[in-house]
């Protein structure tokens, strides 16, 4: 008796990347909190962030992946320069339909770095949880777009901002870490 192998998948491995930018998360809570401390409040110089990721397809509807995420933030002072960012390693889970349309999620380890005019600080590490979808178009050939949306649960950061006026003024930050990232870009299967 033969075996029919038509339903064995013609590639088992991804390699992918998108770029795109980050809805909500720490942005809005240090714009907030800077006003009235801040003469004038600084501008978002970037709100950029990109992914990259390796999969494995590990039967006809599960896909393991590894994914490497970061997303910066630039804020222009008057005088000084400061950028924050965050880097995130995620094993995930994905459960395919049809190699087009994926749904999963898993842990996250993420690692928090300041950059205050040069000098590189890192502030806190965190865990949380990744849930995120993919669409991936055309299903099955070697080279193909996507689409990514993907939410990153954190807990919130605690943190001290130092400001002057004619007096020094320590002020306890409450930052909300979770953010949506919505992203396109392109990947090969192998």
């Amino acid at each position: 008796m033969s075996q029919d192998n038509s339903t064995e998948k013609q590639f088992k491995w991804d390699i992918n990347s998108s770029v795109g930018f980050v809805a909500s998360g720490p942005v809005k809570d240090i714009l907030s909190n800077m006003q009235g401390l801040y003469q004038p409040v600084p501008d978002i110089k970037n709100n950029v962030a990109y992914m990259f990721e390796l999969d494995r397809t590990i039967s006809n509807n599960r896909t393991l992946e590894i994914c490497v995420d970061k997303m910066s933030i630039g804020l222009k002072f008057p005088d000084d320069k400061n950028s924050f960012s965050m880097l995130g390693i995620s094993p995930v889970i994905m459960y395919n339909f049809k190699d087009q349309f994926f749904i999963g999620g898993g842990p996250t380890y993420y690692q928090l770095r300041l950059n205050h005019n040069g000098e590189v600080e890192s502030p806190d590490n965190k865990f949380g949880i990744l849930l995120k979808t993919s669409f991936k178009y055309p299903e099955s050939t070697r080279i193909f777009a996507r689409l990514d949306i993907q939410y990153n649960y954190m807990s919130n950061l605690k943190t001290i901002a130092l400001a002057y006026d004619k007096l020094a003024v320590y002020n306890v930050w409450d930052l909300n870490m979770s953010y949506l990232y919505l992203g396109i870009g392109i990947g090969f299967r192998f």
